[in-house]
């Protein structure tokens, strides 16, 4: 008996979104589910957000010529590569950073002099869908107007592959 992967239909494909998949690692009686379920594109790669909010960030942020983006596959070393991105803009001061917060720039406000922002996980579109709506960490909403009045550098944080980048009209560099 070997390991073998299996695909599961989680959540059916609708007009608005793509279908959803588990993968589970299974020889003979034993199962494994690896990680959460994914929206599998075309061309066969993975998405972790909903189509809407993956078209309102490619088409409505930009990214800047000052900014750092840390992209990695997810529980690839995505906090370690931004903790030493946010080290080496610190001037090696460890003290100013605060890893219990995952040093997220949304969270933490005006009270850290530099953080990361992952769009995909806090940028909504209007003060409307961000106002009153507290979530942990890195998910504390902010609206697009807060996130393009960053000073540079901005460190953004993404899982999503380059074609999906904010603004990716001239890979991912507009302005």
């Amino acid at each position: 008996d070997q390991w073998r992967l299996e695909r599961t239909l989680s959540v059916p494909a609708t007009s608005n979104d793509e279908a959803q998949y588990s993968f589970d690692c299974v020889k003979g009686k034993e199962r494994h589910r690896i990680g959460p379920a994914v929206r599998l594109l075309q061309d066969g790669t993975a998405a972790w957000h909903p189509r809407s909010l993956r078209e309102w960030l490619r088409t409505n942020t930009k990214l800047r010529p000052t900014d750092v983006v840390v992209a990695c596959y997810p529980k690839c070393g995505t906090t370690l590569t931004e903790q030493i991105v946010l080290l080496a803009l610190n001037g090696g001061d460890a003290a100013s950073l605060d890893p219990l917060s995952k040093n997220a720039k949304n969270y933490l406000g005006d009270e850290a002099s530099i953080g990361k922002v992952w769009p995909e996980a806090c940028l909504r579109p209007d003060d409307a869908q961000a106002g009153g709506d507290k979530g942990k960490e890195e998910f504390v909403p902010m609206t697009r107007s807060a996130f393009d009045a960053l000073p540079a550098p901005r460190v953004i944080k993404t899982h999503a592959r380059v074609r999906n980048l904010l603004g990716n009209d001239l890979g991912g560099l507009v302005e």
